[in-house]
Order: structure tokens, then sequence, then C-alpha cells
């Protein structure tokens, strides 16, 4: 994970943008959420200009956050594609001609085989 520059607060960022942020019904009432968080002309509001505005301010904050997560994500996404393609090279070219592999090389390719797994878990 750190090669693709990848946190578990990032990815966790990510799920939470792509499984609910992005849900139909959410966005669709995006703009009654937007409403919501207008003074109204009604004398029953509990809280002041200022404060709707900075609850504005801090929702559309949070909408270029997750629209900024979904873009590095999506790089990140490319880049560990990528590497797993190469990764996907290197080892088909050893078990093609596994049949003639000595004992040494068998045991370097088990370790890196392991360093592969440990990456891809970190």
């Amino acid at each position: 994970m750190k090669s693709f520059h990848l946190t578990w607060l990032f990815y966790n960022k990510h799920l939470y943008e792509k499984l609910v942020y992005m849900d139909k019904k959410i966005q669709h009432s995006m703009s009654i959420m937007i409403d919501l968080l207008q003074p109204s002309n009604e004398n029953t509001n509990d809280y002041s200009p200022a404060e709707y505005t900075q609850l504005l301010n801090r929702f559309l904050a949070f909408d270029e956050e997750m629209s900024e997560i979904a873009c590095l994500y999506k790089d990140c996404q490319a880049k560990m594609t990528s590497i797993s393609r190469k990764n996907r090279v290197i080892i088909k070219k050893p078990k093609e001609n596994f049949n003639r592999l000595d004992t040494h090389q068998i045991h370097c390719l088990i370790k890196f085989l392991i360093l592969l797994v440990r990456q891809r878990m970190q």
C-alpha cells in the first residue's frame, strides 16, 4: 500500500465515497440538503445566518474532498493495475520453464512470491 501512497484512512474514505456518498438516493437529494443549509425566513430559526453559512461551507468542503478522493483513487488504481500486469509477466516466465528449474531457483521464486504477497497486504 505504501508504494501506491494508499493509507487505510484514504481507502476508507474511498469506500465511503463510492458506497455511501455516490449512492443515487443521496446524490438526488443533494439540492434538498443544500436548501436546508440556507437560513429560512421563518421566525423559528434556532441558528444565526453565520452558523448556516459555516455549515454550508463545511458541506461544500466535504463535497470537494469526496471529489478529490475519487480522482486520487482512480490514479492509485491505475498504478496498481499497471504494476499488477508487470508482476504477472515476471511470474509467468519462470512458470513456463518450471520443470527445468533447479532447487536454488525455486527457493528464490518462493521468496519473490512471498514478498509480492506481503506488498499487497500492506
